[in-house]
């Protein structure tokens, strides 16, 4: 979350453009095979998984903020 100059919570744009929002559930995580390239797995708020060729998992965090 971010405090816009109005001082007031609110939450973050967050735009992923490669695949459409999931849930990232055990499971898929579990499953999920290295490909040739880096896969990444986006839930619907900005978080991914991103799998690397040689099988390695990385969580991270895609922000973006409102332009006004």
């Amino acid at each position: 979350m971010f405090v816009d100059s109005g001082g007031q919570l609110g939450q973050l744009e967050i735009t992923a453009k490669r695949l459409p929002p999931m849930s990232l559930i055990d499971t898929t995580i579990k499953n999920v095979k290295p490909s040739a390239k880096p896969v990444r797995m986006f839930d619907e708020r900005g978080l991914y998984l991103e799998v690397s060729p040689k099988g390695g998992k990385w969580w991270r965090l895609l922000e973006r903020a409102r332009s006004s």
